[in-house]
């Protein structure tokens, strides 16, 4: 694995709360092509084995044309409950509106249960319309469908029947039996940008995850989901702060630049300006990468979720290097 490096220049990542956890997005979109089936069996034991706190899946249904391939987020997240033994699980994020809540509940429940209450469930609205599309729910008040999902899991992981009733679903009284591994259920995290979002993850859930995001951005979104949960009476010293970010190292800064810049602008199919790559993202050499990590541990992220950016059909490998390259000195760097 190499050596180990210290920290750029002293850098501490110790935010407030404690260090910061270290998870990789295992299953993102890959318009390069879909690698074997076999390596995602491979990445599992191998992020485990390398020791990442947590592995992260993605979600998609359906695409408007071809050449966008994006693994299903609850079946890929029962696939990596069989493929690793320790490591905590989480969707970043599970479009939750298209999804029928009580099949969701249950399903989500069960895999709680076979992995021991290894999960986090990462849930949003999602910026893509055929995901709802081919579910056919409707697009719009996509933000009233996730709140009524949430009100059907809290309850169906409550210990008692299951009954809800709501101005998109009233589902009679019925047991979801098992129920999941811990006492009402896995931890739900909403993963959001928009003011409204941002908010609600305050009121309803226990965790916000960010994305496309600034430093200095995110404090102030942290800090308006974390009033949103002091107002609705909840405790916000216990509200999760996490952050999914697009990375990419190598030795050489600059072309690890002009690579993230083509990636991203390839899996988006729209040209991405230098400027959200430098603001936004996770790149360049290590000490960059580290640097960047540390400006978002400050503003307060407690679990940074690497999304892998390289245009690449290797999964293991790249989760080789961000580890070796990113993840281990920043360790080091926590004080």
């Amino acid at each position: 694995m190499g050596p180990r490096r210290g920290a750029p220049g002293g850098v501490a990542l110790t935010p407030a709360g404690g260090p910061v956890a270290f998870g990789l997005l295992a299953s993102g979109m890959k318009p390069q092509g879909m690698p074997p089936a076999a390596e995602f069996r491979r990445l599992g034991a191998r992020v485990e084995e390398l020791g990442y706190d947590s592995l992260w899946v993605a979600d998609r249904i359906a695409s408007g044309s071809q050449g966008s391939p994006l693994l299903e987020g609850v079946a890929a997240l029962g696939a990596f409950v069989g493929f690793t033994h320790r490591i905590r699980l989480g969707t970043s994020v599970l479009v939750a509106p298209p999804r029928q809540p009580a099949i969701l509940a249950k399903q989500l429940a069960t895999l709680d249960f076979l992995s021991g209450g290894r999960l986090t469930v990462g849930l949003g609205l999602g910026e893509n319309p055929y995901d709802y599309a081919a579910a056919e729910v409707p697009f719009q008040r996509r933000g009233r469908r996730v709140e009524e999902v949430i009100g059907v899991l809290r309850g169906a992981w409550a210990g008692g029947p299951t009954r809800y009733q709501g101005r998109q679903h009233d589902i009679p009284e019925v047991w979801l039996e098992p129920g999941p591994c811990r006492p009402g259920g896995p931890p739900l995290w909403i993963g959001a940008q928009a003011d409204a979002a941002v908010k609600r993850a305050g009121r309803l859930a226990d965790g916000w995850i960010g994305f496309q995001v600034t430093p200095d951005r995110y404090a102030e979104r942290l800090a308006m989901a974390r009033a949103a949960a002091v107002e609705a009476g909840r405790d916000a010293d216990v509200f999760g702060a996490a952050l999914m970010i697009p990375a990419l190292v190598r030795a050489d800064g600059g072309a690890a630049r002009l690579e993230a810049q083509e990636s991203f602008g390839r899996r988006f199919r729209r040209e991405i300006p230098m400027q959200a790559i430098e603001e936004m993202c996770a790149v360049g050499d290590p000490d960059d990468c580290v640097r960047k990590l540390a400006a978002y541990a400050a503003a307060g992220v407690r679990e940074v979720i690497l999304s892998p950016l390289a245009w690449s059909l290797d999964p293991v490998g790249d989760a080789d290097v961000l580890y070796r390259e990113v993840v281990e000195p920043a360790r080091l760097a926590v004080r």
